[in-house]
């Protein structure tokens, strides 16, 4: 049986001031990790930007492969989970593949979650501006079960309600290039606000 370290039963002084700190601080010690990880980020991203409440941090094409490969500090964003760099470069291969030039991989600071409050999400571009959005490769009508393929976007508040929470505007007003589109089947307009690429 290997043996255990005398410090991991017996801690210093200084680390029980440490683990008291945390214990009775939480937020003072989230928000100091939390203001860290943000400018370690910077390096990797387009000048920060607030979207309805969330800072965003736009991933530059010409560092997604670098962020990619930092699995250390990928794994400090999301609270030591290694599922962030999946959806990162899920979403690096549909911003390259599908929407080059239109979608964009980025990060969401939540600062109103204690955990997991970095969130990897997809950002439309549209005349100079970005917003969050959610992608589909295919939507299914509700009324005939006519399943349409093509690459969707929708946005993320319509796709998770509770994304914006915490934010002033948690259900912000439906852009101008989300439409309801009619189902090529039945023609009933199909759920949800869409936009589908022309790619």
């Amino acid at each position: 049986m290997q043996a255990v370290p005398r410090m991991a039963f017996y801690p210093t002084k200084k680390q029980n001031v440490l683990c008291n700190a945390k214990r009775l601080c939480p937020l003072f010690m989230e928000k100091k990790g939390a203001n860290a990880a943000m400018e370690r980020l910077k390096k990797y991203c387009l000048p920060m930007c607030d979207i309805n409440g969330l800072d965003t941090y736009v991933i530059s094409p010409a560092q997604q492969d670098s962020l990619l490969a930092n699995q250390e500090f990928l794994n400090e964003l999301n609270g030591s989970s290694p599922i962030i760099a999946t959806i990162l470069l899920h979403f690096i291969q549909i911003a390259k593949n599908i929407g080059a030039g239109m979608l964009y991989p980025a990060f969401v600071h939540h600062k109103n979650r204690k955990r997991f409050a970095w969130e990897p999400v997809l950002c439309y571009e549209n005349e100079g501006a970005f917003y969050h959005v959610f992608y589909r490769d295919s939507w299914m009508c509700r009324e005939c079960g006519y399943k349409l393929f093509a690459p969707i976007l929708m946005p993320s508040c319509e796709a998770d309600s509770i994304f914006y929470s915490g934010t002033e505007n948690r259900f912000p007003a439906t852009l101008p290039f989300f439409r309801k589109i009619p189902c090529p089947a039945c023609g009933k307009l199909l759920q949800n606000h869409l936009l589908i690429l022309d790619c």
